[in-house]
């Protein structure tokens, strides 16, 4: 399993035995990261690894210094639920 920061798509990768199982996508603007969309393929699912990507998403915005941000449900649940700092909207 591999976990790829693509920063020239704004996109962080699940790999696994060579296959992308997984994305997150965000927007960088200002001082933000803002989680846009999260998805883990279906032949992947129910396996925990939106939850990985999420928590890779906060170590690059963490490592950044950027503000999290999230409209994409999972993420924003994630943060909610997990008592993750971030900003509203």
């Amino acid at each position: 399993m591999i976990v790829i920061a693509n920063n020239e798509r704004n996109r962080i990768q699940l790999i696994i035995d060579g296959q992308e199982a997984g994305i997150i996508d965000y927007l960088i603007y200002d001082k933000y990261a803002n989680v846009s969309h999260t998805e883990v393929y279906p032949e992947f699912a129910k396996r925990g690894y939106a939850e990985l990507l999420v928590k890779s998403f906060i170590n690059f915005a963490d490592n950044k210094g950027y503000t999290k941000k999230a409209v994409c449900p999972y993420a924003l649940a994630y943060f909610k639920k997990n008592k993750i700092d971030f900003e509203a909207d």
